[in-house]
């Protein structure tokens, strides 16, 4: 289980983005490397997600969270279950639906 912010998700860019393009990783999409070095060069505890959308050219990489519960955008989220992977058991949950959970009987 684990909160998942705008922030945390900056703050895992550079680790996520080394994983998901290895040294070696090409393809015709553009320079991945190139944008490593560039999120390396972020200080990430001051980075903004549009910092991000720059150097990606996207905003999937720090984004407003879909709860699976309710289906709205929320800024943070708990992930419960695995670690999110093409096969995993995993969820987002914002926090009123969490709330509304716990007053269930």
């Amino acid at each position: 289980m684990k909160l998942i912010t705008i922030r945390s998700q900056i703050l895992s860019v550079v680790n996520l983005w080394r994983e998901a393009y290895p040294k070696g990783y090409t393809d015709s999409s553009g320079d991945k490397h190139g944008i490593y070095a560039s999120l390396c060069e972020l200080d990430l505890n001051t980075a903004s997600a549009e910092d991000l959308e720059n150097i990606i050219g996207n905003t999937s990489w720090a984004e407003p969270q879909i709860c699976d519960e309710c289906g709205e955008r929320h800024e943070e989220t708990v992930q419960l279950g695995e670690d999110p992977d093409y096969e995993s058991t995993t969820v987002l949950v914002c926090k009123k639906c969490l709330k509304k959970a716990l007053k269930l009987r």
